[in-house]
């Protein structure tokens, strides 16, 4: 084992060895011997933009000392600002808007999720019953739910006569207007 390492190690730096040696890769800022270097290299000067800023100081000060000579009204800084104000005041109307309806849906979907469902299922219309293949039945083996038919006919015909009558005598649930719960405001705030 010791010898395949040393063996291998042997070869590879003879490898390195026979590799003609590189001149390393010179850049831009790197100036050999030959090139003379520019003789105003140390002489900077600050640029255009230092100057603009430098200037922009003592003139803001002056404009703000301008806007500002009324002493009854507000600095102009502060007035632009109160522009955006309403803005602010109309976000934390919205925004509480938004989270009572939350509190509602959240409420809402409580009261669904936790009532007990019924175990009793109606049935949506009688031919539920004769789902099954008509294929390989023998004549006289199918159920006869004609009784069925009555009864749901009936029971249909019954509540659409409640409905009705409450529709006339302005008690129907559906065309009532919605009642808020558990501290939902009545009249929210209008929006613009």
């Amino acid at each position: 084992m010791m010898q395949t390492i040393r063996s291998s190690a042997v070869r590879s730096t003879r490898r390195l060895s026979l590799r003609p040696h590189q001149q390393c890769r010179r850049y831009a800022e790197q100036q050999s011997s030959s090139q003379h270097a520019d003789p105003n290299h140390g002489n900077e000067h600050f640029s255009r933009g230092f100057y603009i800023t430098l200037a922009a100081v003592p003139i803001s000060y002056f404009v703000f000392q301008f806007t500002n000579s009324d002493p009854n009204q507000s600095a102009w800084p502060t007035r632009m600002l109160e522009k955006y104000s309403e803005w602010q005041q109309l976000w934390v109307e919205r925004n509480d808007r938004h989270v009572k309806m939350m509190e509602q849906a959240a409420f809402d979907r409580n009261l669904f999720l936790n009532s007990k469902p019924t175990k009793h299922v109606e049935l949506k219309y009688p031919e539920q019953m004769n789902q099954a293949s008509p294929w390989n039945v023998p004549a006289g083996h199918g159920t006869n739910i004609d009784a069925m038919i009555e009864h749901y006919q009936k029971k249909n015909y019954e509540e659409n006569e409640k409905k009705l009558q409450a529709l006339r005598d302005g008690t129907l649930k559906a065309e009532q207007p919605l009642t808020r719960s558990r501290g939902v405001e009545d009249n929210p705030p209008k929006l613009p």
